[in-house]
């Protein structure tokens, strides 16, 4: 046996090592025993019983390095047997007969390669994270890219296509302006103006209201006012005189009728 382990280029327990669904290399007992210089299943199922309780002294996971499953025998009835670890392996090998070449040998190839599994694996397994993280990092960047494009795109075309007033209420844009107002005094029709309302073609204006040929469409800010109660706050008007009296808008109240312009409340009248 132990010439076979020296001039073999793979050990005999690399040629008997398995590997489960998951990618999970495992050693089956059945397969472990000759190697390890034992013939019959009785006296080698008390050295993995030695190593069992070797395991549970040092708190290791007796379940998951020891699995004892029964299997089909050769007359058809089931027989012990067990799914074994490196680690498990390495523990029965130090529970074995020292005396049996086998077991030195097992014991040196179980406790390099248990050295190996604790240090250079799980050092290339931090490696692969590491590649693994920086790769979604990667992945997140492309995507946050490609979404402030779509969004850049999309505010191009708000701003090309869409009317002003309607281009700030989506963008959500505040817009503050001096405007500087020039009292009017006009004798002949008896009308003062000192800047603290604005007319209704003013408004049309201010909120975007035209007709199809570019004229301020009153009908649609008639509609807005309604919707808002506006038109019927008569502290929100005073009366100028011209050649006919007209209702203008005073001006302290635009704050407000901004505000349900912008939201697009029609839901809600103002006052309520």
């Amino acid at each position: 046996m132990q010439d076979l382990i020296k001039n073999s280029e793979q050990s005999p327990f690399d040629s008997i090592k398995r590997y489960d669904q998951y990618g999970s290399e495992f050693w089956d007992g059945r397969d472990l025993m000759p190697l390890l210089g034992y013939r019959k299943w009785e006296r080698f199922s008390s050295v993995i019983k030695k190593g069992i309780i070797s395991a549970t002294a040092q708190d290791l996971d007796v379940d998951s390095n020891f699995e004892h499953f029964p299997e089909e025998g050769s007359v058809k009835t089931l027989r012990e047997n067990y799914r074994l670890t490196r680690v498990a392996c390495y523990l029965i090998a130090q529970n074995g007969d020292v005396r049996k070449s086998e077991i030195a040998l097992a014991q040196g190839y179980f406790a390099s390669q248990t050295v190996r599994a604790e240090n250079i694996i799980p050092h290339q397994s931090d490696r692969i994270r590491e590649l693994e993280l920086h790769n979604e990092n990667l992945r997140l960047q492309v995507q946050a890219n490609e979404s402030l494009k779509a969004l850049t795109a999309h505010r191009e075309y708000i701003v090309t296509s869409l009317p002003k007033p309607v281009c700030d209420r989506i963008l959500g844009v505040t817009e503050v302006k001096e405007i500087e107002y020039r009292d009017r005094i006009v004798v002949e029709e008896e009308l003062v103006n000192d800047g603290s309302t604005v007319n209704k073609s003013e408004l049309c204006k201010r909120y975007g209201y035209y007709t199809s040929k570019g004229h301020s469409d009153y009908r649609a800010l008639n509609r807005f006012l309604a919707e808002v109660g506006a038109d019927k706050k008569e502290d929100f008007w005073d009366s100028t005189m011209a050649i006919r009296t007209n209702k203008e808008f005073k001006r302290e109240y635009l704050p407000m009728l901004d505000k349900y312009f912008q939201n697009g409340n029609r839901q809600m009248y103002l006052g309520e």
